[in-house]
């Protein structure tokens, strides 16, 4: 009896002994998985950071436009055009008159109506003069008014054209549009070397009628 008692109190602590390691081997291998611990479940923080979405790229599409050809067949550029023949006429009225004055005081100091050395000579020696500086001034300012005129209108009219060629970019799914420029005549290679950007372009690329159509709507 004694020896069977024996052998159960043994059996007793070898079972406990082994439910020990195997459970102690368990808790082990639940913090290796879950590092916040046997207790709870990781958070937010404890996951890893998800891989960023690449976008992608668009496929490359390109356009060209000969930008002097939309300015010379721009309807706003005919306006000003005209505009400015109108004010042309009336300035050559004036410097037409003036040079008539001037011619007929030359004509009077060249004939033998008035003395080399009278009062009257002298005065129309200096109208003549001051004729002839009244044109050179008048001529001067209708040049620089003509210049400034020009710059304005062209500044305005290339800032209209560029929102109508970004517009139809987007909308048309361009890439790149560039400008290309017409050629010049073998007397002026170096200003094609130094102006030049665009050396070779597939006639498909042209968008310059297009753009000349929405710009002129």
């Amino acid at each position: 009896m004694k020896k069977n008692l024996k052998w159960l109190v043994i059996y007793i602590a070898t079972v406990t002994l082994i439910s020990g390691i195997i459970f102690t081997g368990y808790v082990s291998s639940q913090e290796t998985t879950n590092p916040a611990g046997p207790d709870r479940i990781g958070t937010e923080e404890d996951k890893q950071p998800e891989e960023p979405i690449e976008t992608p790229v668009p496929q490359l599409k390109i356009g060209v436009v000969n930008l002097a050809e939309v300015f010379s067949k721009h309807k706003k550029k005919s306006e000003l055009d005209a505009l400015l023949q109108k004010e042309m006429q009336k300035e050559e009225l004036k410097i037409k008159d003036l040079g008539e004055q001037i011619k007929k005081l030359i004509e009077e100091l060249d004939g033998d109506v008035l003395a080399q050395n009278s009062p009257l000579r002298k005065e129309k020696q200096e109208e003549s003069a001051a004729l002839q500086a009244r044109r050179e001034h008048l001529i001067k300012n209708w040049n620089n008014w003509l210049r400034i005129k020009n710059n304005e209108h062209n500044i305005k009219l290339y800032k209209e054209i560029s929102k109508v060629v970004n517009e139809y970019a987007e909308q048309n799914n361009y890439s790149l549009i560039l400008k290309i420029d017409p050629p010049v005549g073998p007397e002026n290679t170096t200003e094609e070397i130094n102006f030049r950007n665009v050396l070779y372009y597939h006639q498909s690329l042209d968008i310059t009628e297009e753009i000349i159509k929405i710009s002129n709507k």
